[in-house]
């Protein structure tokens, strides 16, 4: 989509945490006609629960993705993550450091999880309905 085309153009460094089967990356290329890496995912920022043998909401994948950010010399507070899910995205997202961004642009796949005493007083950095609104904000 536009998010993708916009950020791939810029020098934004993009990578994905995902709860993925291993035809997940299969998927994209069918949805979206290219790979991740062809989207500007890159390689060492893709992270995929079924090859790392856990799965959010542990904390392990934003960990290595704030490491491997802190290498290229980017601290983990000046990176987003934008997930639409407060308990698998918003909370291991933060406490990796990591700015928090709840989609809530789709009620089907939004997951405020309000039932779950774990993820009260849980508020994100910024919530977004639109993906144009990260563009805006990363303007």
């Amino acid at each position: 989509g536009v998010l993708l085309d916009t950020l791939k153009g810029s020098s934004v460094i993009m990578g994905i945490i995902s709860n993925a089967q291993f035809y997940t990356p299969l998927l994209f290329s069918a949805h979206l006609g290219a790979g991740l890496e062809d989207l500007g995912f890159r390689k060492d920022l893709i992270f995929f629960s079924y090859e790392l043998g856990y799965c959010k909401p542990s904390s392990t994948a934003f960990k290595k993705a704030a490491r491997t950010l802190m290498n290229e010399g980017i601290e983990p507070g000046q990176a987003l993550y934008l997930g639409n899910d407060i308990l698998k995205d918003i909370i291991p997202a933060g406490e990796a450091g990591l700015q928090t961004v709840l989609f809530a642009g789709d009620a089907r796949s939004l997951n405020l999880r309000e039932d779950d005493d774990r993820c009260r007083g849980i508020i994100p950095d910024m919530i977004v309905t639109s993906l144009s609104q990260v563009i805006d904000y990363l303007e």
